[in-house]
């Protein structure tokens, strides 16, 4: 009897290790698409990739043999990161460990938004004076004269300096000059 206690106690100490649980995924407050399946990736503390699984959702996963240490136990979905949870093993007298993983989807926030028209149309107002210098500097510009264009924009930037759409014209012009 006495020459078992050793050997019991070495034998529990080189234990293997059972890393199991559930994953239950709340899906009631979504609609239409869901992820079929989550990946779970177990990795030592030091980031080194122990083993992975792929688990449907409200579905078990299971990690066996073990060695004693720490581990991140990470859920992917789509190769996306959505948790990670630290798991201790480093229990000699626990050999079976139940991590359950409880995740709820939540929706998705729309970012695109419907299609519109942006008129092109002249949307500053200036006088009758500028703005037959601004034909004729956009004639200017289609011919390809630039000197010319720049000049009749110099006149209408000086006359008027809160004319932008001359201000971006002059500085499209010099820009090409």
């Amino acid at each position: 009897m006495i020459a078992l206690l050793p050997a019991l106690a070495v034998s529990a100490q080189s234990n293997s290790h059972v890393l199991y649980g559930d994953v239950r995924v709340d899906e009631s407050k979504v609609s239409g698409l869901k992820p079929i399946g989550f990946d779970i990736i177990l990795y030592t503390e030091s980031g080194i990739l122990v083993a992975r699984q792929t688990v449907s959702s409200n579905g078990r996963y299971r990690f066996n043999d073990l060695p004693t240490g720490r581990y991140d136990l990470v859920v992917e979905v789509e190769t996306k990161e959505i948790a990670r949870v630290r798991v201790d093993l480093s229990s000699p007298l626990i050999s079976d460990l139940q991590q359950d993983l409880f995740l709820e989807w939540k929706p998705t926030v729309q970012t695109t938004s419907k299609a519109t028209v942006i008129s092109a149309t002249d949307s500053y107002e200036r006088p009758p004076s500028n703005k037959a210098l601004f034909d004729r500097a956009h004639e200017a510009l289609d011919k390809k004269r630039y000197n010319q264009a720049a000049e009749l924009l110099r006149r209408i930037v000086d006359s008027d300096r809160k004319d932008f759409q001359a201000w971006t014209e002059l500085a499209n012009v010099h820009f090409l000059q």
